[in-house]
């Protein structure tokens, strides 16, 4: 595990401050004094003031240094200009608006921007390159390590909570997971009248399972997911995604290891419900985005059955939908998406394809109303019937990505 390293760094730039303020030393001592306070630290020594009247009078001013727990506030007055230029360096966190409101307090300015650089290490993700990308400070370090199939790690955030990461590319995290995993079940759950089982592809970390069997009208729900070590993982670092595990003691759940082509193509179970939370159609999971595949899942559809798929984020990744939705087409399954927004995916909404074995005809809103009582599952967050009819209505711009037309989203030559 790698060492956790603490505190920030704050740049404080203000502008228009009251002149009078800002040249009087005894009112910077208070202002430092009243800083240290304010953002919880214990001062070493006493501090350094001492005025500079440069060969450059726009810059001339004092300069304010005080030492606080290993580390410093350091602060220069440019008189001429009413300008202050602070850092605060820290060995911990602060509250950088306590900070600021002392700072505004003492010296009045009529603009002040502000910059916070969390020390110690940042995750930058690589799904689209180096030219758009998602990012977010590790606070904690929980496991780093390759299984047999993908390099798998765990941190902290504390806005995110515990983030799964594969191949460096997010997967899931505990703050926003029930957003994407609500909407990727209950949807095809509460369009089909009395379901009896769904295939769920992937999904090792146990939210999509945990949600259909809340479903308890379900008799069985198999999940196929390729690599033993994501659900292992994930039941330790992850346990709110699958109740630590004890969702896989259900008597309805299944859990198969298996590469979930060679299952589909070999099975003879028929579904009403096919979920695939797959990754993105990179390297294994290449597959699952293919004709063949989706040829398999129809086949392993009821009449009337649906599949439901993760498509990207459409802004970013338009063929990816595309395809998806011709390939469809071609097969003869009735195909749209619905879109859902879930912080964690950087670019804008994400796509859920969904197929269906016959034509697409959405319940009308009383249907799931009374579908959802009937259920008498309570508690949910992000799913409500009013918000399913809502997920699919799609603009302008997807329905052309859906039509073929991925270029009308333009991008700089």
């Amino acid at each position: 595990m790698k060492q956790k390293m603490w505190g920030q760094h704050l740049v404080l730039d203000l502008s228009g401050c009251d002149r009078e303020k800002i040249s009087s030393g005894e009112n910077i001592l208070a202002w430092g004094s009243a800083l240290v306070k304010a953002i919880d630290m214990v001062a070493y020594g006493k501090p350094q003031l001492e005025h500079f009247a440069t060969h450059k009078l726009e810059t001339a001013g004092y300069t304010f240094v005080q030492l606080i727990e290993t580390s410093n506030i350091a602060a220069h007055f440019a008189e001429n200009l009413g300008e202050v230029y602070i850092d605060i360096f820290s060995c911990r966190d602060f509250d950088e608006e306590k900070a600021k409101a002392v700072t505004q307090e003492f010296f009045a300015p009529t603009a002040m921007r502000m910059k916070n650089f969390n020390r110690g290490e940042t995750f930058q993700e690589n799904l689209y390159g180096s030219r758009v990308y998602q990012g977010f400070a590790i606070d904690d370090v929980l496991f780093e390590g390759q299984t047999d199939y993908q390099k798998m790690n765990f941190y902290f955030n504390k806005e995110f909570g515990r983030v799964l990461t594969l191949d460096n590319i997010v997967q899931t995290t505990e703050s926003d997971e029930f957003v994407y995993h609500e909407m990727m079940v209950h949807v095809p759950l509460f369009s089909i009248e009395n379901p009896k089982n769904v295939l769920i592809v992937g999904g090792g970390d146990g939210g999509a399972l945990r949600e259909a069997l809340k479903h308890t009208a379900l008799e069985r729900v198999d999940m196929v997911e390729i690599d033993p070590g994501v659900v292992e993982l994930s039941n330790k670092y992850l346990p709110g995604h699958n109740e630590a595990g004890l969702i896989y003691k259900n008597p309805r759940a299944n859990l198969i290891i298996q590469d979930a082509f060679k299952y589909i193509k070999e099975t003879t179970q028929k579904y009403d419900v096919i979920i695939v939370d797959s990754t993105d159609p990179i390297g294994a999971a290449e597959a699952l985005f293919s004709e063949e595949f989706y040829k398999l899942c129809k086949d392993a559809l009821k009449p009337n059955g649906i599949l439901i798929t993760q498509n990207g984020v459409p802004f970013l990744q338009p063929q990816e939908l595309m395809k998806t939705v011709q390939l469809w087409k071609k097969l003869g399954l009735g195909g749209t998406c619905y879109l859902i927004s879930v912080p964690t995916y950087y670019g804008g909404n994400m796509a859920l394809g969904y197929g269906i074995k016959g034509n697409v005809k959405l319940p009308e809103l009383a249907a799931l109303e009374a579908r959802l009582k009937a259920s008498g599952i309570k508690g949910l967050r992000q799913y409500t019937p009013a918000v399913h009819l809502a997920a699919f209505a799609l603009p302008g711009w997807v329905q052309e990505i859906m039509a073929g037309n991925p270029g009308i989203i333009k991008r700089a030559a």
